[in-house]
């Protein structure tokens, strides 16, 4: 593992930082929301259902799309042997969640849904989940080390 080139490392340590903005700002969006409209979490708030069940619609299919997406683009970068695919699928899936955690703000600010925080909470779960493992990377910088 000693010849790992730099660049991979580096791209790793940005990615790992971005990743982290990402998720915390998930957070920060679900506390914002609970400052900002506390009548929501309690349950008073007035429901719009159709505007709901069309953005949990536009929610779940991101979610769902930002797994083939993740899982293709990892295929492919395992045929090129380059890392630098497996980077772009974990970030175009954890800026997908990001999305899907926006459209549960739009929809406590917009409908006023009182589980909006599903939302948020499977945007998290969600890009938790696109964190590029540790043997994906690896396997590609060796593969690409050795000329192979």
């Amino acid at each position: 593992m000693e010849d790992r080139k730099p660049q991979y490392t580096e791209a790793l340590l940005v990615f790992k930082i971005i990743w982290i903005i990402v998720l915390v700002s998930q957070f920060l969006l679900l506390l914002m929301t609970y400052f900002v409209i506390p009548d929501v979490i309690s349950g008073n708030g007035t429901e719009n259902q159709f505007v709901s069940y069309v953005l949990s619609g536009i929610a779940a299919t991101a979610l769902f799309a930002s797994f083939i997406i993740r899982t293709v683009l990892i295929s492919f970068a395992k045929k090129q042997r380059t890392f630098w695919l497996i980077l772009l699928a974990a970030f175009l899936g954890t800026t997908i969640c990001e999305a899907v955690t926006l459209l549960g703000l739009m929809s406590a600010f917009v409908t006023r849904f009182p589980y909006f925080y599903i939302f948020i909470i499977v945007g998290i779960a969600g890009t938790v989940l696109h964190f590029p493992s540790r043997s994906t990377l690896d396997s590609t910088v060796d593969s690409e080390n050795k000329g192979v």
